[in-house]
């Protein structure tokens, strides 16, 4: 994340272009980035380290971001953001909360997502190089399915509840044309904690 930061702000430095107001008032921002948690370490631990199933497989995807931001001002956004990731965890026989051992093929599959609004505040003075930082404020619900009875105690949709998260962003978009540009972002705090994608900017004229 640190090196795609630095390369955004080195094409902008050597790139000579004359610095002007950014006009970021009526203009509608889409995003659609690829995210990073320790969500998917956490999953992966819990099954590996539970002594009660065996023949253990995970995978787990990155997070995808989708955000839309609308300029209410030239230096203040609002937008919506919806983040999704999933993984699946397969294994060949485990011990069920009965204490029964039992044999198969089995997974166990869940998604989280995080449907959530932002405020952003934009201090960049050049229309191709936007840093921001604001605040993401989310709600976070979760899904599983699996074909394995009686593993309540692995199932983390179980163990955590839906409920809203605060996010802390900073980011930086840079646009190498009129309207298509890439962007990272780091945040403290859920649903994940560095983000980088590419974007596309309508509207909110010079």
């Amino acid at each position: 994340m640190c090196i795609a930061i630095a390369a955004i702000m080195l094409v902008f430095v050597a790139t000579p272009k004359q610095v002007a107001a950014q006009k970021y008032q009526g203009q509608v921002v889409v995003g659609v980035n690829g995210a990073f948690s320790l969500v998917g370490l956490v999953v992966t631990s819990t099954f590996h380290a539970a002594n009660t199933i065996a023949g253990v497989s995970t995978s787990v995807i990155p997070g995808i971001s989708g955000t839309v931001d609308y300029g209410i001002t030239d230096r203040f956004s609002l937008g919506v953001a919806q983040f999704y990731q999933g993984a699946n965890v397969k294994w060949s026989s485990y011990q069920d909360s009965l204490g029964n051992t039992v044999t198969g093929n089995f997974h166990y599959r869940f998604a989280r997502n995080n449907t959530a609004i932002r405020a952003l505040f934009h201090f960049g003075d050049n229309d191709d190089l936007d840093p921001y930082f604001g605040l993401r404020l989310g709600y976070s619900y979760w899904s599983s399915s699996t074909n394995a009875p009686n593993i309540y105690g692995l199932d983390v949709t179980k163990l955590i509840k839906p409920h809203f998260w605060p996010q802390a962003i900073f980011g930086i978009r840079y646009f190498f044309t009129a309207n298509i540009g890439v962007n990272a972002e780091l945040a403290l705090g859920f649903p994940y904690y560095l983000s980088a994608g590419v974007n596309a900017r309508f509207g909110g004229g010079k």
